[in-house]
């Protein structure tokens, strides 16, 4: 019997017969071994409740939950993730097909830079008899892809991604069908992430998939999240960083040029300031608004650039 597994890799699926079988053999064909494998049946009435027993019965490191009718992917995951029993969590989709060292090359990844909390990796693009389409060419600095997910882009695709158990948050299922999108917000107001230049998956583009039945209203769940969760997100809680300093003397200045009416030189000049400066020095500026866009742009450099206030006001 296999002890102490590492890595939890996590797959809901839902009527998968077609798929599901090479997906499955591409985590168990994984160069890194020490993992439990959950698969969560979402009350499937095809094949895939006896592909997966069978499977099961294969490999002990397999272990099938099954929901006894069709709950949904935010419910599915969430159970996978009650039952996991590691601080890594793999994700993976019920028609997508992992690259043999993407397990090894991602823990590696975590293992050694500890203040990252999620990495994804590049995809090559599949159509449904496994053909290369194409290939993602996606961000892979931490503060390119807080930037993106700012501006309600998700660049970090869904079945890429492992992430660190550490906080044991939860899909949520009012964020459905942008659940990850929600979840990176999160994972990242606790740390950092990366996507690998290498493409270690193969992503089926599935026309009948989630992201193109739902596109539309994908992308509105997407900008009530990102307006509810990351523009309320209290800056006390961002990963702490180096900022630049400022001087007493030009925080007087902008705090007085803050006041000025709208149309005054000093408003103008305040305006070309907050462009010259350096970002987190404004956040130095202890009540600082000179107008209503003001806190989404400190919210915006809280985010991408990992900046964050004490009580008192102070940015660390």
């Amino acid at each position: 019997m296999r002890l102490n597994p590492k890595i939890t890799v996590l797959m809901p699926v839902f009527n998968g017969e077609t798929h599901v079988e090479k997906s499955i053999d591409s985590v168990l064909a994984q160069t890194f071994t020490e993992f439990e494998f959950i698969i969560v049946n979402d009350g499937s009435k095809d094949k895939t409740p006896e592909i997966l027993d069978q499977y099961a019965r294969q490999d002990e490191r397999i272990k099938v939950y099954s929901n006894q009718k069709n709950r949904g992917i935010v419910d599915s995951l969430n159970l996978g993730l009650e039952k996991a029993e590691t601080g890594y969590i793999a994700r993976m989709d019920a028609d997508d097909i992992c690259r043999l060292s993407r397990l090894d090359k991602q823990y590696n990844y975590l293992e050694n830079h500890r203040d990252c909390i999620l990495v994804g990796t590049q995809a090559n693009l599949i159509d449904a008899e496994g053909n290369i389409k194409g290939e993602t060419s996606l961000p892979a600095l931490d503060t390119d892809i807080r930037r993106e997910l700012f501006y309600g882009r998700n660049v970090i695709f869904h079945s890429t991604v492992m992430f660190k158990n550490d906080f044991k948050f939860l899909y949520r299922n009012y964020a459905y069908p942008a659940e990850d999108y929600d979840l990176w917000l999160r994972l990242l107001n606790k740390g950092k992430a990366h996507i690998l230049n290498e493409c270690l998956m193969d992503y089926r583009l599935n026309p009948g998939g989630i992201s193109f039945l739902n596109a539309i209203r994908q992308i509105e769940i997407t900008k009530k999240i990102r307006d509810e969760v990351l523009l309320k997100m209290e800056i006390g809680d961002m990963p702490p960083t180096k900022p630049g300093r400022i001087k007493k003397f030009y925080s007087k200045v902008l705090k007085k040029m803050s006041s000025s009416k709208t149309h005054s030189v000093e408003w103008t000049l305040l305006k070309i300031l907050t462009i010259l400066l350096n970002p987190s020095d404004l956040l130095h500026i202890k009540n600082f608004r000179w107008i209503e866009k003001y806190r989404y742009y400190r919210d915006y450099i809280s985010f991408v650039h990992g900046f964050r206030e004490d009580h008192t006001g102070e940015a660390k």
